[in-house]
């Protein structure tokens, strides 16, 4: 893999790539996996307010000449994490489902955790529906513990978080 992040903005070409990332990857996980919470696609107008107010990244690998992955991140918290620590929080995380298990995840948490390092930052927050057990399971091998599980209208969702640093131990 030869990566490249790139910064997202407001632009056309780059929302719909963000756009058709998360759809490969919602209708893999709801029609292979079954995880009902990405039947429906995130909106366009969405992806937009994210680019204008967050930080979203396409990755883009030379080998195989196209995006293979998108990310989020805020240094807000989400309303699922109530307290006002200094970490970097994670959302729509999606690969390319024939990318996915080639180590393209972790490398993008690779690249995530050097930017929360960069922004003096504590910890990798992130929350996954309970019902994802490979993403559990990958986000646990890769040093995440589970804080909490909040219930939410239609499942629960654990709120997991990576420690980083001296904060780490």
């Amino acid at each position: 893999m030869n990566l490249t992040f790139t910064k997202c903005v407001d632009d056309r070409e780059q929302i719909d790539e963000i756009f058709h990332i998360l759809k490969l990857c919602g209708e893999d996980m709801y029609f292979r996996k079954g995880l009902s919470h990405w039947k429906t696609p995130y909106c366009i107008e969405k992806i937009k307010v994210d680019c204008r107010e967050k930080e979203v990244y396409l990755v883009f690998d030379k080998d195989v000449d196209e995006f293979v992955s998108t990310f989020m991140l805020s240094q807000k918290p989400s309303s699922f994490f109530e307290d006002n620590s200094r970490s970097v929080y994670i959302s729509k995380f999606a690969t390319k489902p024939k990318y996915s298990g080639k180590g393209l995840g972790g490398r993008c948490l690779e690249f995530i955790e050097q930017y929360a390092k960069n922004n003096k930052l504590d910890s990798l927050r992130l929350d996954v529906y309970d019902k994802s057990e490979e993403a559990i399971r990958f986000y646990t091998n890769k040093g995440f513990k589970v804080l909490y599980s909040r219930k939410t209208v239609h499942f629960e969702v654990y709120c997991m978080e990576k420690k980083l640093g001296a904060k780490a131990q």
